[in-house]
């Protein structure tokens, strides 16, 4: 344990927790996929886990243009992404996957088809619009 005068003297550093830096200051990116995989998540869980290994443009301290390659997750039932596909992709992703570090697949602009599968729960992850004549219900 430290002394008083070593604190004073050496004081404690704080721990720097690295983001994801390809989203500095933008809540969105363009990428283009160069492949599909299926990967199988973490001991728990099992499945069959469908993510895009793809190209994203990244400016670096320095201010120039490098490409960097990151792997999004691609969620939902379904999906019509395919290589030279042009996404959006958004922070986040499974945590069960690991390797998945490059954000998640955002359905509906660009090439990423929303899901086709009708939805009438979690539709707000996947990106289903609501369907017509539902009431909206008044919280109490």
């Amino acid at each position: 344990m430290p002394r008083i005068n070593q604190l004073v003297k050496y004081p404690r550093k704080k721990k720097v927790y690295k983001n994801n830096t390809i989203f500095k200051g933008h809540p969105q990116k363009a990428m283009i996929v160069t492949k599909i995989l299926v990967l199988s998540p973490k001991k728990p869980n099992s499945a069959n886990r469908k993510a895009a290994k793809g190209k994203v443009r990244v400016k670096n301290k320095y201010g120039v243009i490098k490409t960097v390659e990151k792997t999004a997750y691609i969620n939902g039932e379904g999906h019509s992404i395919k290589p030279n596909a042009k996404v959006l992709i958004k922070n986040g992703g499974p945590q069960d996957v690991p390797g998945v570090s490059g954000g998640q697949i955002i359905r509906g602009p660009r090439d990423a088809l929303p899901p086709t599968v009708v939805r009438n729960q979690g539709r707000s992850h996947v990106g289903v619009k609501k369907p017509k004549g539902t009431k909206k219900q008044m919280s109490r």
